[in-house]
């Protein structure tokens, strides 16, 4: 049973997410790690992280044999005395509802307009779990939610 993550999470997490632009996508194929970067947008009342690649590329042939991914976003500007950031684990939804995949679409070119330009497909990820990072002058906080119920 999915969790709704704006029960969950706080605003201040809800709110970096949101903001943000990039995530480092981590794969798995044949105990091979391997990343990505891509353009993102998450979606809290569908509880999922949109993004664009192309099927052929080597992060999405993983993704498509083990969908179990990772994922890790930072801030867009970095400040060296504030390194804030967001750890999840999730899993790529391939088998996509249409109407569930027009909205992600929709929202996805909304925030990035040039992309439609750009060729590659749609892609969803549903975070299971949200690790936030906030280290301020080398004081570390943390808050860790399960978007999964177990």
């Amino acid at each position: 049973m999915t969790i709704s993550p704006t029960s969950i999470l706080s605003k201040k997490v809800l709110a970096f997410i949101q903001s943000q632009t990039v995530i480092t996508l981590c794969v798995c194929d044949n105990n091979l790690p391997y990343t990505a970067m891509c353009y993102y947008v998450y979606l809290p009342e569908e509880n999922i992280i949109v993004f664009k690649s192309k099927r052929e590329t080597t992060h999405m042939n993983a993704a498509l044999k083990n969908s179990l991914v990772a994922g890790a976003v930072r801030q867009d500007k970095l400040l060296s005395t504030n390194v804030v950031g967001v750890q999840l684990t999730g899993m790529l939804l391939t088998n996509n509802n249409s109407s569930l995949l027009s909205v992600a679409t929709r929202k996805y070119y909304m925030k990035y307009p040039f992309a439609v330009a750009v060729s590659g497909d749609i892609w969803m990820i549903r975070p299971d779990a949200i690790k936030y990072t906030e280290n301020k002058m080398g004081i570390m906080g943390k808050e860790e939610y399960r978007l999964i119920a177990e």
